[in-house]
């Protein structure tokens, strides 16, 4: 998978990437109301919200790379 800086890894992947952010902006929205939050709200809130759960994605990723690489180790007794 191409980075993602240049927008060329997004126009790449086509309407797979925006189906997919649409799912994740429509849950996030529906999240954001339940919680009492406004739509103009979330619409001002959204860009910010997109690159935590971004972030939040990474790190758990580099967790489970982690965690499959501690379990696939041979014993060094």
């Amino acid at each position: 998978m191409e980075p993602l800086w240049g927008g060329r890894w997004l126009m790449r992947c086509g309407a797979r990437c925006s189906a997919r952010g649409r799912l994740e902006k429509d849950n996030a929205r529906r999240a954001y109301l339940a919680e009492g939050g406004t739509e103009e709200e979330f619409e001002a809130a959204w860009p910010e919200l997109r690159e935590e759960a971004r972030r939040q994605r990474a790190i758990n990723r580099e967790q489970e790379a982690r965690d499959r690489q501690r379990e696939s180790a041979v014993s060094r007794i």
